[in-house]
């Protein structure tokens, strides 16, 4: 069993950094560290505990633990609210969109390579104001200078989730901090490094709750769930004999898979598992939108030489319906290799169309795997068009709104002689009325 489920890891962890491998090197800017690391997973969990376990926080590590009684199938009614709704969701995502902003990580300047070492300032949180179209620093003190604020290398943002007017940072060394919406008053909710380690991986968020996949010492994942109402933290795992890797939410449920590898779904509280036949059947899904499932599909019978399926087209899932539509790669006329964004009308996508840049500092010829090309396609895989065309930047995802686009880069080429990517960061541009990007321009911070 444990070796089956070593084989179904490495396999996920190389299917899911080929998704996202866009240089043969990659840069060491940390706006990208841990981005395979939070999707990629083995789960090895056999656990049949039913004991029920509560971490106390650090105002009540000295207190009695409290224990929150599991939920149950039966009457269960999906609140009206949360209908409908899917939250947290994106394998590429560097954005957290609010109704009134769009916050991502930015440097304060741009940096380039330089001797022997990226050269970039430390990143910050920011946001683009839907309002006046500008990037602030997401501080709202004007005495403040950024060196001890929340948005000082903003946390990551990748791992920082938005509840309930506050934003919330799970580390990947057990601690849970959380601060305003405007950057102010950063409090530590949670340590439990000494009693947990630093395996904590795929955090996603629902209501009040952050559930947080953890791997515990014996090599056995767990999924917790901390109430940042409550201020506690429970092994949902320990409590039910269950568990679940979870992707989304959807109608109250958690949507994910289990320790083999078999697509399922649950209650908030892993009272009940049930098997879905035909979600997740042939895709990996990248982008959960409105009540649909999005992603690419593999080829469940030809492999490449690697022994890799290959991608046949984009997939949508439709949750209400349990409809699942295919546009090949044929009807798109574009061997799609990544999504980067979807909305009502279109996909953004990259494609294969690999292009020689020159020779690495470490003699390794270094290719833009895409060719600094991003497509759009109707969604109903008719009119595709390059919107952007450009072999010296590589993509990794974008969000548009209204008609400007920001997009996560880097500029790739040969500097120096070497070939090499540099300046990685937001670029952003302005969609033209026949859906093509002039140009995509460095995003400058207001601080």
């Amino acid at each position: 069993m444990k070796r089956l489920i070593a084989t179904i890891f490495i396999l996920s962890t190389i299917f899911l950094t080929a998704c996202n491998n866009q240089t043969t090197e990659t840069s060491t800017s940390t706006n990208k560290t841990e981005q395979t690391e939070s999707t990629s997973v083995s789960q090895t969990t056999e656990n049949t505990q039913t004991s029920e376990t509560t971490f106390s926080t650090q105002e009540s590590q000295s207190s009695e633990t409290t224990t929150e009684k599991t939920e149950t199938t039966e009457g269960y009614t999906v609140p009206e609210e949360l209908k409908d709704e899917i939250v947290g969701y994106g394998l590429n995502s560097n954005y957290i969109e609010l109704p009134s902003r769009i916050l991502f990580t930015q440097s304060l300047q741009k940096g380039y390579w330089s001797g022997e070492w990226y050269q970039m300032s430390n990143d910050y949180l920011v946001y683009y104001n839907k309002a006046d179209g500008e990037t602030y620093v997401n501080c709202f003190d004007p005495l403040c200078d950024h060196t001890e604020c929340a948005v000082q290398n903003g946390f990551g943002i990748e791992d920082t989730l938005f509840i309930n007017d506050r934003f919330y940072y799970v580390s990947y060394r057990a601690q849970i901090y959380s601060y305003a919406f405007d950057g102010s008053d950063v409090q530590l909710e949670l340590d439990l490094f000494d009693e947990m380690g630093s395996s904590w991986r795929n955090k996603i968020s629902y209501e009040n709750y952050i559930y947080i996949m953890y791997l515990t010492a014996d090599e056995e994942y767990h999924l917790l769930r901390y109430d940042t109402k409550a201020k506690k933290i429970e092994d949902l795992t320990a409590k039910t004999g269950n568990f679940i890797l979870p992707y989304f939410f959807y109608n109250g449920e958690i949507y994910g898979c289990d320790s083999d590898g078999i697509y399922i779904k649950t209650d908030l509280g892993l009272s009940y598992t049930k098997e879905i036949e035909t979600f997740f059947a042939r895709a990996s899904y990248e982008i959960a939108q409105n009540s649909y499932l999005i992603g690419l599909t593999r080829d469940k019978e030809g492999k490449d030489n690697d022994g890799f399926t290959s991608y046949i087209g984009i997939q949508t899932y439709d949750m209400k319906t349990g409809t699942e539509t295919l546009i090949s790669n044929e009807t798109i006329g574009k061997e799609v290799s990544q999504i980067l964004y979807a909305d009502e009308n279109y996909y953004y996508f990259l494609a294969d169309d690999q292009i020689y840049i020159g020779k690495s500092r470490s003699n390794h010829d270094m290719y833009n795997n895409y060719g600094g090309k991003i497509y759009r396609v109707n969604r109903d895989g008719t009119n595709c068009i390059c919107i952007y065309d450009n072999k010296g930047m590589t993509f990794n995802s974008m969000i548009v709104y209204e008609d400007t686009v920001i997009v996560s880069a880097s500029e790739i080429g040969v500097h120096g002689g070497i070939a090499q990517t540099w300046a990685n960061g937001m670029y952003i541009g302005e969609i033209n009325e026949d859906g093509t990007i002039d140009s995509l321009e460095w995003v400058e911070v207001i601080a």
